[in-house]
C-alpha cells in the first residue's frame, strides 16, 4: 500500500513539475495585443531564463528585471531574489505566441521572427543604431495592423 501511495505522489509530482517546464516564454517577443489601456504603444521585450529586457521608442533600453514561473503565473523578482511581484497568469497560445492575464486585462506577445532582435543587440555586439531600425520597421508593420483592427 505505501508502494501505491508513493507511486502516486511520484505521479502527481511529476506532472506538476512537467506542466511549469512548458511554460517557456524564451526569446524575442512584441507586444501583439493590449487590453490594458486605451492607447497602447509598441514594445520589444527579450526573455532568458530568468531575466527579461524591454525596449520602447520612449525610454530606448529599460534595465533588465529578474522574473520567475510558478503554476504558470509570472512573478517580477526583486534583484536579490528575495520578494516577488505578481505579474500575471500566462497562457501558452502557440509555440510564437503567449499572453498574461492579470485583473481580467490581456496582454498578447508574439514572437519577432524577422530582422535583427534585442537579443542581437544585447549579447551579439549588433550596433544600437541598426536596432532601432530593425525595431522601427517592425513598430511600423504593427502600428498599420493596428489600424485596420480598430
Amino acid at each position: 500500500m505505501n508502494h501505491i501511495a508513493a507511486f502516486l505522489l511520484l505521479i502527481n509530482f511529476s506532472c506538476n513539475s512537467q506542466s511549469d517546464k512548458r511554460i517557456d516564454i524564451k526569446g524575442n517577443w512584441y507586444n501583439y495585443q493590449n487590453t490594458t489601456s486605451e492607447s497602447s504603444y509598441y514594445v520589444e521585450t527579450f526573455i532568458d531564463e530568468n531575466t527579461f529586457y524591454y525596449f520602447n521608442e520612449f525610454s530606448g533600453l529599460m534595465p533588465e528585471m529578474k522574473y520567475k514561473i510558478e503554476k504558470n503565473i509570472l512573478y517580477q523578482m526583486s534583484l536579490d531574489g528575495e520578494e516577488k511581484k505578481y505579474t500575471g497568469k500566462i497562457k501558452i497560445i502557440d509555440k510564437n505566441t503567449f499572453s498574461i492575464i492579470k485583473d481580467g486585462e490581456i496582454i498578447i506577445f508574439k514572437r519577432v521572427v524577422e530582422g535583427l532582435n534585442m537579443e542581437d543587440f544585447l549579447f551579439k555586439d549588433k550596433s544600437e543604431d541598426d536596432y532601432w531600425a530593425a525595431f522601427n520597421k517592425r513598430k511600423l508593420i504593427w502600428e498599420k495592423k493596428a489600424k485596420h483592427t480598430d
